[in-house]
Order: C-alpha cells, then structure tokens, then sequence
C-alpha cells in the first residue's frame, strides 16, 4: 500500500514538469538560456516539494 500512496503523490507532479516541458519544447520560440533556466526552477520547486 505505501507504494501507491507514494504514486499517488509523485504522479501528477511529474505529470505537470512534462506538460510544462512539452509546450515549452513545442514552442521553439524561446533561447537556449530561457530554456534551461526555467528547468532549473522547476526542478528547485519540485525538489523543494518532497
């Protein structure tokens, strides 16, 4: 059970990082820079939330 409570939690936000990735990709509009910088601070958000 404590594997599906851990799913429950970690689905949806590694579910919202990849929209977010995808549409930002998709876009092609934006530097390289933008790009990774606004990796970076999803990845402190989602780091900071576990």
């Amino acid at each position: 059970m404590p594997i599906l409570k851990l799913l429950a939690f970690v689905l949806p936000l590694g579910l919202d990082s990849f929209a977010v990735a995808a549409a930002i990709g998709a876009s092609g509009r934006l530097p390289a820079q933008v790009r990774w910088r606004i990796s970076v601070l999803f990845l402190a958000f989602e780091a900071g939330c576990r």
